[in-house]
């Protein structure tokens, strides 16, 4: 809501700054809005996942068509959002993969902390390459697995469609990681130290894993731990290209 914050008033945060003017919409029908391949962020979006795949092609296998594009309203919970997040700078664009129902939801609602640990503790994953978020992304039923194993067995795993969240995350100031740490705690762990209280740098605000073979990942992902940084603006539904 403003104020200066401690590391460990992150999380008392989140809770009390969501006001109660910021109302979520109740249905995906007031949140999305449907473009057309004609709109400029079509082109735009389509031009992004073919930059933003080329260096793991070869690892994935697969490439991505976009099949349809929303736009996602700005709602009173993710503009009060982008309002606590701003003085973090400028923003960075980064993939997110969901099933529908749950991309629906952060579109409307803004994103939720996990109950489980990943990687990097409980945090929000997102990618900077789109074909390891949809590599995470569910087909909408079991019906296209099932029709694969009887027609095609041998390719019985090969996903066919899914949906992405692109958003505008917040990143601040990132600490990089190449280690495993599922405990890893955003009160303690992104806490600068006194080199850099004393270099006035600060605390960090979110964690970068870069990918390759010394790193924790194969693929590089960010984390944050306040889910005000992250903001989603589109969702896409697509289909993999083999």
């Amino acid at each position: 809501c403003g104020e200066s914050l401690d590391a460990d008033e992150v999380a008392e945060h989140s809770r009390r700054c969501v006001s109660v003017d910021a109302v979520v919409p109740t249905s995906a029908a007031e949140c999305l809005e449907e473009l057309s391949k004609t709109d400029p962020s079509w082109g735009a979006i389509v031009d992004l996942l073919q930059e933003a795949s080329m260096e793991n092609i070869a690892r994935y296998r697969y490439s991505l068509r976009l099949k349809r594009l929303w736009r996602i309203k700005p709602s009173g919970v993710l503009q009060q959002h982008e309002s606590e997040v701003a003085a973090l700078g400028k923003a960075t664009r980064l993939f997110y993969g969901a099933s529908l129902a749950d991309a629906e939801s952060i579109a409307c609602g803004g994103f939720k902390m996990p109950e489980s640990s990943g990687t990097f503790g409980k945090g929000v994953y997102l990618a900077p390459c789109p074909l390891k978020a949809a590599s995470l992304a569910p087909e909408e039923s079991w019906l296209p697995l099932a029709k694969r194993m009887i027609t095609r067995p041998w390719a019985a795993l090969k996903k066919e469609n899914g949906h992405l969240l692109l958003c505008d995350v917040y990143l601040g100031k990132t600490m990089t990681l190449r280690s495993k740490n599922t405990d890893f705690d955003p009160t303690e762990d992104l806490k600068g130290g006194w080199l850099r209280d004393n270099l006035g740098l600060g605390d960090y605000d979110s964690v970068y894993a870069p990918g390759g073979f010394f790193g924790a990942v194969s693929v590089a992902e960010y984390v944050v731990y306040r889910v005000q940084q992250a903001l989603p603006r589109y969702l896409l539904e697509f289909e993999n290209v083999y």
